[in-house]
C-alpha cells in the first residue's frame, strides 16, 4: 500500500472540515475557525446598505440614467463607491474592496471568502440575489 503525501493550503481563518473531506479522493473541505453571529453581521450589513440614499440608477446599456431600473450603484456622503447591485435574471453584487472589506475586516476579523459567505443570506433575502456571489472590487465602472 502507497500513501500518498497531500499538500494544500489552508485559508486565513480556516480549518480543514475532516468529518465532511474525503482526503481518499483528494476532496478537502474547510470550515471556518472565525465565529460571527449571523444576526449581529446580518444587522449591520444592512444598515450599511440603507444607510446611503446617494446612489445612481444604470440602464441596460451601462450607462447612468434617471429613470428607476434593477441596477443600481451606492455611494457615501463623499461619494465614493461602495456597492453595485443588479437585481434579475443577470444578478450582480459588488462592494468596494477599501471601503466595505476593510471596513468588515475590522469588525469582525473574516478574510474575503468568510465575508462572502456571511454576505450570501443578506443577498438572498433582501435582493432576492440567490446564487450571486458577492464580489470584491478595487473601483467601480461608472462615475
Amino acid at each position: 500500500m502507497t500513501t500518498k503525501e497531500l499538500k494544500i493550503e489552508v485559508p486565513l481563518g480556516y480549518e480543514v472540515d475532516v468529518e465532511n473531506s474525503n482526503l481518499s479522493d483528494g476532496i478537502v473541505r474547510f470550515k471556518s475557525i472565525v465565529q460571527v453571529d449571523q444576526q449581529e453581521f446580518d444587522t449591520f450589513f444592512k444598515g450599511l446598505l440603507e444607510g446611503y440614499e446617494s446612489g445612481i440608477f444604470i440602464d441596460k446599456y451601462g450607462k447612468e440614467t434617471a429613470i428607476p431600473t434593477d441596477h443600481f450603484v451606492l455611494y457615501n456622503e463623499n461619494g465614493e463607491w461602495l456597492f453595485e447591485i443588479r437585481k434579475g435574471d443577470n444578478g450582480y453584487f459588488g462592494y468596494s474592496e477599501s471601503r466595505i472589506y476593510l471596513l468588515f475586516q475590522e469588525k469582525f476579523g473574516v478574510n474575503y471568502l468568510q465575508l462572502r459567505d456571511l454576505m450570501q443570506p443578506v443577498l438572498n433575502n433582501v435582493f432576492n440575489l440567490y446564487g450571486v456571489t458577492p464580489e470584491q472590487l478595487p473601483t467601480s465602472p461608472y462615475r
